[in-house]
């Protein structure tokens, strides 16, 4: 297709936006100044999305998310409704992380997977009794003691709280605590 066919696709609205996600970061969590930390590379992900013409699937144009808009093939202007149509969100709300849910699914299963290693004791401590602020707590194994039995279960609810970041009307106040033996 050359550059002329491309401009009237567009121009007649023969083309479509397809929202793009991919994530290939690791995950290595640990204990990092008495904080625990995913330690993830962040480099493999992307979100955002791409312009396509409809007539043979050519993309022409992808805008990923904190990235400039990037023009394929063709070195042609992309018109200002369709940029718009195209540009992700750039702004995050408080309970949103600003990565796309593929990165926060594999960081929660990671974290999951983290956990059943059973290197810690595993606790909530809800001390004043609101919903949505507690500490979750990871206590070192005593003396002797070099495995811990982690259920699946138990390492879903411990990994939810401890990423749960609020929601629309909910603030979370979640904190972290490393219990260490004396």
């Amino acid at each position: 297709m050359n550059i002329r066919q491309v401009i009237k696709a567009l121009n007649a609205g023969a083309y479509k936006i397809v929202p793009v996600s991919g994530c290939g970061c690791t995950f290595d969590w640990h204990i990092e100044d008495g904080k625990l930390v995913d330690g993830s590379d962040g480099a493999d992900c992307y979100e955002g999305f791409v312009l396509v013409l409809t007539e043979n699937g050519d993309i022409v144009a992808e805008h990923m998310r904190y990235r400039p808009l990037v023009i394929s093939q063709w070195q042609i202007g992309i018109p200002d409704e369709i940029q718009e149509k195209m540009r992700p969100p750039s702004g995050v709300q408080r309970w949103e992380t600003g990565n796309s849910a593929e990165h926060e699914a594999r960081r929660r299963e990671s974290l999951i997977a983290f956990l059943m290693e059973g290197g810690y004791g595993l606790a909530r401590s809800n001390e004043r009794g609101f919903a949505n602020e507690y500490t979750m707590i990871m206590r070192e194994l005593p003396d002797g003691v070099v495995f811990m039995s982690v259920t699946r279960e138990e390492a879903e609810a411990w990994a939810d709280a401890f990423l749960y970041r609020g929601d629309q009307s909910t603030e979370a106040f979640v904190g972290f605590r490393l219990e260490v033996k004396n």
